[in-house]
């Protein structure tokens, strides 16, 4: 038989282990922010970003209403606007958005809503703009590309082109249409 002793001795031991492990299970294991947060890591109003390229000639200028970063490799902008340079000769195309996006490395402009893309004329150019709903800048190779619909006009001629899809060449001034291209001409008003 069990003394008193050793009785009393193994209750205040059960007891002590019961206690710790409900003590145990009662800390707060401590919490752990997500990888990926909705907050802004920067948020910029007024950005304006020139890009050089190894000889020191402005390579591409990109200016937002604001720009925000959140975790990960694109900064989101607002109402972005700028130039593309082909080459020193040739006049730079000008950009425009409602919405837009950059990478860290600034070598891909993404755009959004309401793009427009213009090209002045020059001695060797006409002058051309393109309209569409999304558009990829690629300003390392001089490349712009959608697979969106898209409207190539001629300014003062009339002259219009609608496809689904484009690639594009800044530089060698060679567009691509994908599908579905279309080619009319639509007088131009005059003002009498």
């Amino acid at each position: 038989m069990i003394s008193k002793g050793a009785y009393g001795m193994m209750v205040i031991l059960i007891s002590l282990v019961a206690l710790t492990t409900w003590l145990a299970l009662r800390i707060e294991k401590p919490v752990v922010p997500p990888k990926h947060s909705f907050l802004p890591s920067a948020i910029v109003k007024g950005i304006t970003v020139k890009q050089m390229n190894d000889r020191g000639s402005l390579y591409y200028q990109l200016q937002a209403q604001s720009a925000i970063q959140f975790d990960g490799d694109l900064i989101n902008l607002e109402s972005p606007a700028g130039l593309v340079y082909s080459t020193a000769a040739i006049k730079p195309w000008h950009f425009q958005s409602q919405q837009g996006k950059i990478n860290q490395q600034n070598t891909l402009i993404t755009l959004e809503n309401d793009v427009v893309i213009t090209h002045d004329a020059d001695k060797k150019l006409p002058a051309l703009t393109l309209n569409t709903n999304y558009l990829l800048i690629n300003t390392h190779d001089k490349t712009i590309s959608t697979p969106n619909p898209v409207k190539l006009t001629e300014p003062g001629t009339g002259n219009i082109v609608t496809a689904v899809g484009m690639t594009g060449s800044l530089v060698s001034h060679l567009i691509k249409l994908l599908s579905k291209v279309n080619s009319y001409y639509e007088p131009t008003k005059t003002t009498s």
